[in-house]
């Protein structure tokens, strides 16, 4: 594992051409199979900041909102593999560096952009403790997503097989080894910033 950031990279989630969410990452390891990204609290980022309650009907009608919000609380490391539809991040309570478990974010498979990584979040989560006990995230909204026609049937259909086989390969696929992971203590998180052109949630570069 290197002990410089090789790099500052962008991962966007991007829906029908337009952009929904975006945060910087230390880009701590790339492959050709996989991956590996950090942020901490203080990074930069662009997040939907509709109320959660509306946030699938707005966005299913064009009308989503998003702003410039400091990442806060965790301490992320995100595994990403290419060619399969879900991340792993491990989280940690930045405050007190206590691991809080992983948390699998269903998306589509990664596509390489000039400035890092795009996908698109299929709603989909799954939460895996520390103790290896896990639950689903979010299913309420994403039967919503489906209803209002953000995933067809067949993609829903596979997002949902996607996250049971990630469930059946749990004990595989944990741990990765970057739990031990800590930031070197000369890593500014000054460095985690978004292009300027994000700050109005467009970006001319889809």
């Amino acid at each position: 594992m290197p002990s410089v950031p090789v790099r500052v990279v962008i991962f966007r989630s991007i829906f029908r051409g337009r952009l929904l969410y975006s945060t910087p990452g230390w880009l701590l390891e790339e492959a050709s199979t996989h991956v590996v990204t950090a942020i901490v609290p203080g990074a930069q980022t662009l997040q939907l900041v509709t109320p959660r309650a509306d946030v699938m009907r707005d966005v299913a009608a064009g009308r989503e909102q998003t702003a410039l919000v400091p990442w806060h609380t965790n301490r992320v490391v995100w595994l990403m593999p290419f060619n399969a539809a879900h991340a792993i991040g491990h989280l940690w309570n930045d405050a007190s560096d206590e691991f809080a478990g992983y948390y699998i974010n269903l998306q589509a498979p990664l596509r390489r952009t000039p400035i890092g990584y795009d996908s698109f979040d299929h709603v989909l989560d799954i939460v895996v403790a520390p103790d290896g006990t896990w639950h689903w995230k979010d299913e309420d909204e994403f039967e919503e997503a489906i209803q209002l026609g953000l995933f067809a049937p067949k993609e829903a259909v596979d997002i949902r097989a996607e996250g049971e086989h990630v469930i059946a390969r749990l004990s595989t696929l944990l741990p990765t080894g970057w739990e031990n992971w800590r930031p070197p203590s000369h890593w500014s998180v000054s460095t985690l910033k978004l292009p300027e052109e994000f700050s109005d949630g467009k970006d001319d570069r889809r």
